[in-house]
């Protein structure tokens, strides 16, 4: 069980009963309170926190800390808390005569990064649970990448792969504002992800405009790439075609500028199709493709822009319009997650590749 950080901004209060409000979420992973009261130098604040079955206080928690006058933040680290629903109140002690205690307040301890939550709540006010095992299983993902260095370098992760809910493979995981959308039937939809339907015309609108999306993705400093369970029939895994102005994933092909270099040839054979995670990073010299966290080929090529189609996913944007694109080269391939990001050099896509092995062995869908 881990320690908890607890977070009080002090604000001035007349000599009435104090006051605690709680700034955050009640489930967030650092609760943030304001305690209203009159604080002066070697005032002790207590913190008293309990279990939410225990309202009366008789077994609770203890923390103190001691502030000055002049205090406007105060931390406390508790001790080992586990997950759960807890009751908190605070109380100022001075020269060892206390003040009342605060209203109490209801909230949930959870050791869950911060992220998750975010997601978490869009899911669920999209209309779908999320079990305890999923929540553990993201939560998990996204530490292993914020502490390999990759979270802050990613704008988009979509899983596909882990529960089967439409809800939580088609929110966003790096922003949870971000949505895709379905269209048409896919082959099947289960926890390795989807299967591509060349026969419906199955395809993802990814929703990233190459163009305006993403604080890291830019013209000169592209990554993007896809985690691969099956292909047979080839088609397009992810793309946009207009132009072919920026870095291509197509049937383990990369296109960049007017060049197409069939980078399955380095893999020994034409056309072969292997699982895997395949990822291609453009820079301003060279369009390099990725395979399990390994250099599979790379081209010397300079880039010529990007475009203002949204990418596809299990087929390539080929023609209609920014808002209402059309695809070819539909895919069968199963698909488990899908990324944009920059500057996600060879350790960090390691990383990236490791971190998605391991959420997807928790589903059983490694491979």
């Amino acid at each position: 069980m881990p320690n908890f950080l607890f977070r009080f901004e002090v604000a001035a209060g007349p000599l009435l009963d104090p006051g605690l409000v709680l700034n955050t979420l009640p489930d967030d992973s650092t609760p943030e309170f304001t305690f209203v009261d009159e604080i002066a130098d070697g005032d002790t604040i207590r913190l008293q926190i309990t279990a939410a079955s225990d309202p009366g206080f008789a077994a609770p928690q203890s923390f103190t800390n001691t502030v000055g006058a002049a205090a406007v933040d105060v931390t406390m680290v508790t001790g080992p808390l586990s997950d759960g629903d807890y009751l908190s109140r605070v109380r100022r002690e001075r020269a060892g005569v206390p003040r009342p205690w605060t209203n109490v307040i209801a909230h949930q301890i959870t050791s869950f990064h911060v992220d998750e939550l975010a997601w978490r709540n869009a899911v669920i006010a999209a209309g779908s649970p999320v079990s305890a095992t999923q929540t553990a299983n993201i939560s998990n993902l996204i530490t292993a990448l914020d502490v390999g260095g990759v979270w802050p370098f990613l704008d988009r992760l979509t899983l596909f792969a882990g529960e089967v809910s439409a809800q939580q493979s088609l929110i966003d995981v790096r922003n949870p504002s971000l949505v895709s959308v379905i269209n048409n039937t896919p082959a099947a939809f289960n926890a390795y992800g989807y299967t591509g339907n060349p026969a419906s015309g199955f395809w993802i609108n990814s929703k990233f405009f190459t163009n305006a999306t993403g604080d890291n993705f830019g013209p000169a400093n592209m990554s993007m790439g896809a985690y691969v369970s099956t292909v047979s029939v080839g088609g397009q895994i992810m793309g946009e075609f207009t132009g072919y102005q920026f870095a291509l994933f197509m049937n383990h092909q990369f296109v960049v500028g007017a060049l197409s270099h069939n980078a399955a040839v380095l893999e020994g054979a034409p056309n072969s199709v292997t699982p895997g995670f395949y990822a291609v990073t453009l820079d301003a010299t060279q369009v390099t493709l990725w395979k399990n966290g390994g250099i599979v080929g790379q081209q010397p090529t300079p880039n010529s822009g990007v475009n203002t189609f949204p990418v596809g996913i299990f087929g390539r944007v080929a023609g209609g319009t920014p808002d209402a694109p059309t695809i070819d080269l539909p895919t069968d391939a199963r698909i488990g997650a899908f990324f944009f990001g920059g500057n996600l050099d060879a350790t960090k896509l390691g990383t990236l590749h490791a971190a998605l092995q391991t959420y997807m062995a928790a589903w059983g869908a490694a491979d």
